[in-house]
C-alpha cells in the first residue's frame, strides 16, 4: 500500500499492492474501487489500458459500472472478484481503493 492522495476534497484514493492478500482489504471502509486493466487493441504494438469503477451502494452491495457492460452488474462476492483480478499479475491489473475515511483504514496490516 502506498500513501493516498486527496481526490477532490472528500475522498482518498489508495493503490492496493496486488502482492498482498485480498483478505487485507477492509471492504466495509471502501466506497468504491477503481480498476485498471490492460486491453487488447487492433494495433499490435499499442498497449492500452481500460479503467472502470466498482461502486458500493447505500445497501452495501458493490456494482460493476464498466462502460463495456450493457448495464451495471451486481458483484455478489467482492473479495472473490478482486482475488480473480489480482490473480492475473502477468496482466498487471491494478486496483485503487476509494473512501471517505482515513486511508490507513482501507487495508489491514495483518
Amino acid at each position: 500500500m502506498t500513501s493516498g492522495w486527496s481526490l477532490w476534497r472528500f475522498f482518498s484514493v489508495v493503490w492496493f499492492d496486488g502482492r498482498l492478500p485480498v483478505e487485507r482489504i477492509r471492504f466495509n471502509n471502501i466506497d468504491a474501487l477503481i480498476v485498471n486493466i490492460p486491453t487488447k487493441n487492433y494495433i499490435p504494438f499499442w498497449k492500452g489500458r481500460h479503467w472502470y469503477t466498482i461502486l458500493r451502494q447505500a445497501n452495501g452491495k458493490f456494482y460493476n459500472l464498466d462502460s463495456k457492460l450493457d448495464k451495471p452488474e451486481e458483484i455478489t462476492d467482492i473479495a472473490k472478484y478482486c482475488h480473480g483480478l489480482l490473480a492475473k499479475t502477468a496482466d498487471s491489473n491494478q486496483i485503487f481503493l476509494v473512501g471517505k475515511s482515513d486511508p490507513s483504514l482501507y487495508v489491514s496490516t495483518e
